[in-house]
């Protein structure tokens, strides 16, 4: 209820009965009603005792009043990991608890080091070995001791002498071996895989054996001889348009270079400058062009040359904008010539990937730089008009069947290029005169 609202009145007192005492004059304020106006305050701010109020309450709900409570009692210090820190740490414990040492994981059948081969006879020594050194033990038969362990006997197989097949299929041999302690356990399966360079990079469809040409026979045709004679002189005259081109630009380079330090040279050089034109220079140093310091000469522009020049600027910025206008238009309207613009740069990617394709398959045919030095193709073996022979009883000795099959083998990418590596001297020999060489021309 507002302050406005409260009526004030006093109680006379009383017995335990209720009723009043005697000589004792019934005191107090009349009564108020609320519903006469002279008894109302005006511009009555309660804002204080609501504020009040909820302080209260919220003292009550905090469990009394902050202000008189310690810090202790009010803040807690937070000492303990973070939930992922703990986890971690657990999941490590629990490891380690689960990891077996590493002498106990040596002494399992599945140990890291695994035998080279099961020794069953070297199983049943063993096992005779215990049963003898046991008290009280009779000691079995080998059949007992092989059947008791476990162990199975096989039969040894005939000899293969010779056989067919891939060298790398995995053949159907044994699941199961006979680990140190004599037990039967599961043989680990062995993945066999090719070497990566003895499909991946052979030339698909080369030939081991390549037919000479008609041409380099030692009774050739006419026909057939100047054919080889040509091809032979074509492939020289490749080479040497390719070392020209290469000579030409280390040449180009080299003049390059030599321009350059030249005109390092002649900027190095300092012209030499007369008295007189350091005179006249010192004059003219110190005179101001008019054209140049306007500011400091004081001129002004009117009223009129600044609104003339707004609205020239203006004019130019219109004029700019309605050109970019008109040039967005123009490419809307020139729809069809973008498509076709579009239709052309898609052949010309579609060439190019055509050209690529071609140039990826003539590289396919031809061979690779497996190794440090590039392959070089021997050049054709023709002989010249004046040195044929009809017998071969008179003709030359040709190449080696060795390097033959040695520069086939780099050509099909069997093999990287190798060159042979010759003996270097660390040091120079010495040159001098025997001392009897001297004594004998004194």
């Amino acid at each position: 209820m507002p302050a406005a609202m409260v009526e004030h009145t006093e109680v006379a007192p009383t017995d335990h009965l209720g009723n009043p005492l005697a000589g004792v004059s019934k005191t107090g304020k009349k009564k108020q009603y609320s519903n006469n106006k002279k008894n109302w305050r005006k511009f009555v701010d309660v804002s204080d005792v609501l504020h009040g109020q909820d302080e209260k309450l919220k003292d009550e709900l905090m469990g009394g009043a902050v202000d008189g409570k310690s810090n202790e009692s009010l803040f807690v210090i937070d000492k303990k990991p973070s939930v992922a820190l703990m986890s971690m740490v657990a999941d490590r414990k629990k490891r380690n608890r689960e990891k077996t040492l590493r002498n106990h994981a040596a002494l399992e059948p599945h140990a890291h080091t695994k035998p080279v081969f099961a020794k069953k006879q070297k199983t049943v020594q063993n096992a005779k070995k215990n049963a003898m050194a046991s008290d009280n033990v009779v000691v079995p038969p080998t059949s007992s001791l092989i059947k008791s362990n476990g162990i199975t006997q096989k039969k040894v197989k005939s000899v293969v002498t010779s056989r067919q097949g891939d060298l790398w299929e995995a053949q159907g041999e044994d699941t199961e071996i006979v680990n140190h302690l004599g037990e039967l356990v599961p043989k680990a399966k062995v993945i066999l895989t090719k070497p990566k360079t003895m499909e991946s990079d052979l030339i698909k469809g080369a030939v081991a054996v390549e037919l000479a040409h008609p041409g380099q026979s030692y009774n050739p045709t006419v026909n057939d001889h100047q054919r080889a004679l040509d091809s032979a002189a074509e492939l020289i005259i490749r080479e040497n348009d390719k070392n020209n081109f290469y000579k030409k630009k280390a040449g180009a380079s080299a003049t390059k270079i030599m321009s350059y330090s030249t005109y390092l040279e002649e900027m190095k050089i300092v012209p030499v400058e007369s008295d007189d034109d350091l005179g006249a220079q010192s004059e003219t140093d110190y005179t101001i062009p008019a054209h140049k310091n306007k500011a400091l000469l004081g001129v002004r522009k009117t009223t009129a040359k600044k609104n003339k020049e707004k609205l020239l600027a203006g004019e130019a910025r219109a004029r700019a904008i309605g050109k970019a206008e008109k040039m967005t238009k123009n490419e809307l309207n020139r729809l069809k010539t973008l498509k076709k613009e579009v239709a052309e740069d898609e052949l010309a990617k579609a060439a190019a990937a055509v050209k690529a394709q071609e140039a990826r398959e003539i590289l396919e045919t031809k061979p690779k730089k497996l190794g440090k030095h590039m392959f070089v193709q021997t050049p054709l073996d023709v002989q010249l008009p004046e040195e044929l022979s009809g017998s071969l009883r008179t003709m030359k000795t040709g190449s080696n069947l060795m390097s033959d099959r040695f520069k086939s083998m780099q050509s099909r990418n069997m093999m990287e290029v190798r060159k042979k590596i010759t003996y270097k001297r660390r040091y120079k020999k010495k040159e001098f005169e025997k001392r009897s060489f001297k004594s004998d021309m004194n």
